[in-house]
């Protein structure tokens, strides 16, 4: 399966690098990447996981600014499919804007793990809920009324 999710915009009204960089920052942190993206950027990697990297320049260095679907496992590329494709983490993303007050003109790589803090959360609880099992239904498939060889 190949395709982009979405490409990283700059400059623009439609901007996304937060959004986006956020999400990457995410992903690689709950160790969701592709084993060969993550061999091959493996440094970068590191760099993310101690937030000395953010998410939006590892996706602008690494991923070239795409976000596709072979950079994944397969289990988060369903989740993707759920929560990202589907706009949920749009909305959790501009409700976390919302909640810290996020100012775009502070500097843009504390501002950056700032936001990530809030959103963090919100995607975790939402990947939380893609993984948990359905709930199993309890059902009686027989009553004994007498063991057998007992009399009353």
């Amino acid at each position: 399966m190949s395709g982009t999710y979405e490409s990283l915009k700059l400059n623009s009204e439609d901007s996304n690098v937060e959004r986006l960089g956020t999400f990457i920052a995410w992903l690689v942190a709950n160790n969701l990447l592709s084993s060969a993206l993550e061999n091959s950027a493996g440094s970068s990697v590191a760099r993310l996981r101690m937030q000395d990297l953010t998410g939006a320049e590892f996706l602008t260095t690494v991923m070239h600014g795409e976000f596709k679907v072979e950079h994944l496992t397969e289990n988060a590329r369903k989740f993707v499919d759920e929560y990202f494709v589907s706009d949920s983490y749009e909305s959790d993303f501009n409700a976390a804007v919302t909640a810290i007050k996020y100012d775009a003109t502070q500097d843009a790589f504390n501002n950056a793990w700032l936001l990530y803090d809030e959103v963090a959360p919100r995607i975790s609880t939402a990947f939380q809920r893609f993984n948990k099992p359905p709930s199993v239904v309890k059902t009686t498939i027989g009553k004994i009324l007498q063991f057998p060889g007992r009399k009353r």
